[in-house]
């Protein structure tokens, strides 16, 4: 388990399964989508802005009750993996654990979960390679400051 900034202990796993997906800024991806292969002036600073909507953010209030669910949600699916027949989340639950809405299985409002997918440039090669070279440079000068 670790201890996030904001006191809230993750597993490993649970990080790498909400980073990205449920936590970051929809506006803000840390690559510059016209320019993927290349890492801009401000590519740190959005990956710090996405890291600390996971990991700064008080755990209270709606941060709270949006974390509890999609722990709970990921602890379901975790275990119905294992179990023949049983299914997994729908979008529609992951997104309203984000604070989506959807009426008769239409996404009305648009919860984080549907934001970041809409600009999800981070997540996809050639931009995934260089997303993830500018968070594991801010993880080594981290490392280095414990």
């Amino acid at each position: 388990m670790l201890t996030l900034p904001n006191g809230v202990r993750l597993s490993f796993g649970n990080i790498i399964a909400m980073a990205g997906d449920y936590y970051g800024k929809p506006d803000a991806p840390i690559i510059n989508h016209l320019c993927p292969e290349k890492i801009d002036d401000g590519a740190l600073q959005r990956f710090k802005n996405a890291y600390n909507d996971l990991a700064v953010t008080p755990n209270e209030g709606k941060y709270k009750e949006r974390l509890d669910k999609l722990l709970k949600l990921l602890a379901e699916d975790e275990q119905n993996a294992e179990k023949p027949g049983k299914c997994f989340h729908s979008d529609k639950e992951w997104d309203g654990a984000t604070g989506g809405v959807w009426v008769a299985g239409i996404p009305i409002i648009p919860g984080t979960l549907l934001k970041l997918a809409e600009h999800n440039y981070d997540h996809f090669a050639p931009q995934a390679k260089t997303a993830y070279v500018v968070g594991h440079g801010y993880a080594i000068e981290r490392g280095r400051e414990a």
